[in-house]
């Protein structure tokens, strides 16, 4: 059995509405792959428990700027877990080995992963303007879209944590523990390169529109799966 705790944040937006997009970053193979996953999730197979959270911090203000303060617009010494939103995954895995005819292989491999979506939510005044709480929804849809590609990448490292765990077997049982551990802690490793370079290819959730204000003009979708809805006071 083995643990990791890895996390994904999307970044402070600094742009505001005025501003244009600007050209998005060009996408290195890793990007290509990492925007694939996140864009789809797998099917889990029985062999891997999921346990999904959500957690959110609270956010006031009656105008844009207020809110802006409130989520770190513009702040250069943020830490991941002052970030606007956060992904963080944490994730073991179980087996035993047994001899058969043919040599050692694993049973009983269960990979258990939990996701913890931490998401602002914004306290509204009685009657907050209208146009506000349009920015509001608008801004929280994409940063949910952005965080729930992070979400797909981390169900296909655990899917592949337990493939890896199905394919380890040896002629004796002898050190097959350690060989298991080793594998699936590079899967694990290939998995948290591939959540970076989801940030790196959708800069933090800014070409999917996670910025604050959002741009008047959203930037082309970036596909990342479903995103929950979202209503006032969310």
């Amino acid at each position: 059995m083995a643990s990791l705790l890895g996390g994904c944040a999307s970044v402070h937006p600094a742009a505001t509405a005025e501003s244009p997009p600007g050209p998005e970053p060009a996408l290195s193979q890793e990007g290509h792959t990492a925007l694939a996953l996140a864009g789809s999730p797998p099917v889990i197979p029985a062999g891997v428990i999921v346990t999904d959270d959500t957690a959110r911090y609270p956010v006031v203000g009656t105008t844009a700027a207020d809110l802006g303060q409130q989520l770190g617009v513009g702040r250069e010494d943020a830490t991941d877990r002052e970030y606007v939103g956060l992904t963080g995954t944490q994730v073991r895995w179980q087996f035993r080995a047994q001899r058969s005819d043919s040599g050692c292989v694993l049973t009983q491999t269960t990979v258990f992963l939990r996701i913890v979506t931490t998401l602002p939510q914004w306290l509204p005044p009685p009657g907050p303007p209208d146009t506000l709480t349009r920015q509001w929804l608008t801004f929280l849809a994409a940063t949910r879209i952005h965080e729930h590609g992070h979400r797909n990448i981390a169900l296909h490292t655990a899917v592949d944590i337990l493939r890896s765990l199905a394919d380890v077997r040896g002629p004796t049982c002898d050190g097959l523990d350690d060989i298991a551990n080793l594998n699936a802690h590079a899967v694990w490793d290939l998995g948290h390169r591939r959540q970076l370079a989801y940030d790196i290819a959708t800069m933090h959730g800014a070409t999917q529109g996670s910025r604050w204000p959002p741009p008047r003009t959203l930037p082309r979708p970036m596909p990342a799966g479903d995103s929950a809805a979202v209503g006032p006071g969310v």
